[in-house]
């Protein structure tokens, strides 16, 4: 078995853990405010995020945060709730401003498709915030994460480049567990 599967097994069985763990605290299933799971397990992938990317100087709080409808219900939040990583407190901010989200340090940008896209990320450019959203053509506006269902499950594609730009060190560890696309959109691997 090649090293590359080893690791993925490995962060898949601890990715259902922390869902295992997680699930039990409640999501509010049922609830107003509940999320599809999709996007549990997408708040699940933000939070894991955040333990293998590293952003040009910064401290304190660690932003996650939503430009757009809050999509998430209380996921996130229940996610995030009392977590630190690498000594940051993570702290979850939806429905933020364009000019608010260039102080976070992850943005899930659940705008609707074309232009708003566009326009957010170019906003986002210097901010050194990793952006995240959904399909392939997310990565090709200069998004640096995307989700896009492949088998009935939820994967991760990553424009390397793009985030490369930003400042941002994305670990190769989560390189190996996502897809790799480059700049222009086509697959690496």
């Amino acid at each position: 078995m090649s090293i590359h599967r080893q690791i993925w097994i490995r962060w898949a069985k601890t990715l259902l853990l922390a869902w295992l763990l997680i699930l039990p605290v409640g999501f509010g299933i049922g609830s107003a405010q509940s999320a599809s799971i999709e996007y549990q397990i997408k708040a699940a992938f933000l939070l894991n995020f955040t333990r293998y990317i590293e952003w040009p100087n910064r401290s304190g709080d660690l932003n996650i945060c939503v430009l757009g409808p809050d999509v998430f219900g209380n996921a996130l939040n229940d996610v995030a709730a009392g977590k630190v990583v690498n000594g940051r407190k993570i702290v979850v901010r939806k429905s933020i401003t364009q000019s608010e989200a260039c102080g976070c340090d992850i943005v899930y940008l659940s705008l609707p498709p074309g232009k708003q896209i566009r326009d957010a990320l170019r906003g986002l450019e210097q901010s050194g915030a990793l952006t995240v959203g959904e399909d392939a053509d997310f990565l090709r506006m200069g998004g640096m994460i995307a989700f896009a269902p492949a088998e009935g499950k939820v994967r991760f594609y990553i424009n390397a480049v793009g985030a490369g730009h930003a400042g941002i060190k994305i670990s190769s560890r989560l390189m190996v567990m996502g897809r790799n696309i480059r700049d222009d959109g086509e697959r690496l691997r």
